[in-house]
This record gives structure tokens, sequence and C-alpha cells, in this order.
């Protein structure tokens, strides 16, 4: 591993100055997207060596920290104004969320303001955390996950609730407690890897079983997070997060999450003693899942209008049973044969 040059950090202007050196040895018409890009990048690696409040031997300064931000996305500019529009497209999400060099730029005005002028359809400007990104990302992974097979579980036994309980909705039936125990050790251990690998297994087994469409496994981006979609669209938020948006995270998204998980875990673990005392009931089930998935949308700040719709459609359907069992008592009978 290379020693880190007692010239580094570099002071702003030095850096500009080295950079142009090495830009200049070619006339400007041959310039090309991949030398200022380059030099983006090179200049928002700096960044932390005036930003980085973790590291003692870090002199913070926001003034030199603006500066550098300043002359990143002025080369960002340049790279994209040598080239035509399609090239700048195909790349558009490698430089708005994907190429690591640029990370401790993300989290800075001056980059977000740049993507709102060359690309203002790239989804939701919030600025990013920094000590708290892996953990926001983590939170929404790991409670997305929990949440998507909870809708599985109450879609299966949506479809299999009021009707007669046939051979495989009984093994199904069977398998509600250990299924649950399941989830309660989720919830109590999310970021233990084979708690989560568990989990995964049996939602695959369970939705190859039954036809039904598989969880969200992949891990999230930052875009994807709803309390970034949320905050995009809340001008008090805003103004939070340019503040703090590593407290901000923290705070208002990481620990909420946290905390509906914590709350969770009496729930599942009640649910299980019921389930080896007594025999599962699908309604029962239905009701169980969908409380589960109710109360992780809300850590996750999905809205509640999304989550309504499977208990309404419940209603409905019994409400059409009930109706067409006044109106014709023999309904579902076996017709008689003809021949009889």
């Amino acid at each position: 591993m290379k020693a880190i040059p007692n010239w580094w950090p570099i002071e702003p202007g030095r850096l500009d100055a080295r950079i142009g050196r090495r830009l200049y040895l070619k006339p400007g018409f041959a310039r090309s997207w991949k030398e200022y890009y380059n030099a983006a990048c090179i200049t928002a690696i700096a960044l932390p060596g005036f930003t980085d409040t973790t590291d003692r031997a870090v002199r913070v300064d926001k003034t030199a920290a603006t500066i550098l931000a300043f002359q990143a996305v002025r080369h960002l500019e340049r790279a994209v104004s040598s080239t035509d529009s399609g090239y700048v497209s195909r790349y558009a999400q490698w430089l708005s969320t994907g190429d690591q060099d640029l990370n401790p730029l993300r989290n800075t005005p001056q980059f977000v303001d740049f993507l709102d002028r060359y690309f203002p359809n790239q989804g939701p400007r919030v600025l990013r955390p920094q000590s708290q990104l892996v953990k926001l990302v983590m939170s929404m992974h790991t409670s997305r996950l929990l949440t998507s097979f909870c809708d599985r579980r109450a879609q299966f036994w949506y479809r299999h609730t009021d009707e007669p309980i046939e051979r495989g909705v009984a093994d199904e039936l069977m398998l509600e407690a250990p299924v649950t125990s399941l989830v309660a050790d989720y919830v109590e251990h999310d970021r233990h890897w084979q708690t989560r690998m568990a989990l995964l297994k049996e939602a695959d087994e369970f939705c190859c079983r039954w036809g039904l469409g598989a969880v969200e496994d992949t891990f999230p981006t930052f875009q994807e997070d709803p309390q970034v979609l949320l905050a995009a669209d809340d001008p008090g938020k805003l103004k939070r997060l340019s503040r703090n948006a590593d407290g901000y995270f923290r705070d208002e998204v990481i620990s909420v999450r946290s905390d509906t998980l914590d709350a969770l875990l009496p729930i599942a673990r009640q649910r299980a003693a019921e389930l080896r005392d007594a025999e599962a009931e699908p309604s029962r089930c239905l009701d169980f899942w969908l409380e589960m998935s109710r109360r992780l949308r809300a850590g996750l700040g999905i809205p509640e209008e999304e989550h309504r719709g499977v208990a309404e459609r419940r209603k409905r359907a019994l409400a059409a049973m009930a109706t067409r069992d006044a109106v014709s008592p023999m309904a579902g009978a076996v017709p008689s044969d003809p021949g009889d």
C-alpha cells in the first residue's frame, strides 16, 4: 500500500493548477469527455481531505470544500458539453448514482444543482448522507425484504380464505408456526446474514410452491428509498437535509425503521406461541400478515393507501359472498345428475 504523500490533501488552487497543466497538453478541440470527467473524479476524491470529521488528521475547511465542489462540477459541465447528448444519456445513471469516485461530491448542493440542470428526469435530488449512507440503504433492504415476504403470505391467504381447505393449503397451515418463528428471528437479528438467508430460502420456496411473484431481495439504491422520495417533495425536510443529511437520516429514518422492527418482535413471538397451542385459521393468518406488512410499510414511509387495497378487496369479496349465499342458498352445491 502506497503511503499518502505529505502534500495531500492538496489545496484547491494547487490541485486545479495541476489538473489544468495536464488538460492543456491537448488543444481545446481535442479534449473529450474522458479528460474532463477524470478531472472531476480527481477533484471529488480530494473533498474528504477537508470534510471528513471522523478523521482526526483532517483539517475541516468548509471554504476549501466548497471551492473543490465548484471545480468538480465545472469539469463535469465541460465533460457534458464536449460530447453529444446520446452519449451522455447512456452514462446518466452511472454519473448520478453509480461512480464511487464521485461519492464525496454527491452530498454537495453544487452536484445536486448540476444534476437538476443537466439530468432533470433522473429521479429525486436529495442530499446524500455520508457516514449513514450504508446504514440507510441496509435499513431499507432488510425492511423491504420482510415487507415483500409478508405481502406474499397475505396474498396467499387472501386467495384461500373462506374456501374449502384443500390438502396443500392444510399443509401450509401446518407451516405457519415455524414460518412465523422464522420471521420473529429475522426481526430480532435482521443484520445477521444467516438469518436473512434462511428467510430468503423460505420465501423462494413458498413463492415457487404457489406460483407467486418473487420477493424483493435485490439491494436497493439510495434513490429508491421511499423516505428520499418524500423528502424530495417536502421543502421543510430538504432544508433540514441541507443542514445535516447524516443527522436527518439517522434520527428520522434509520432509527424509526429500527424501532419498527423492535415493535414487531413481541407481535411475531406471540403469534408463534399461539400457533403452537392452536390450529391456524386462514382468516387469522391473513390478518396477521396484513398487520405485519402495514407496520413495516409505515416504517419504510410507504403511503397507507398502497397497503389498504388488499384489506379492501378482502372486505368486498366477503360481502359479495354473503350476498350470493343470501340470494341462492344452494350456491356451490353439486348439481344432480340429469340421468337420475
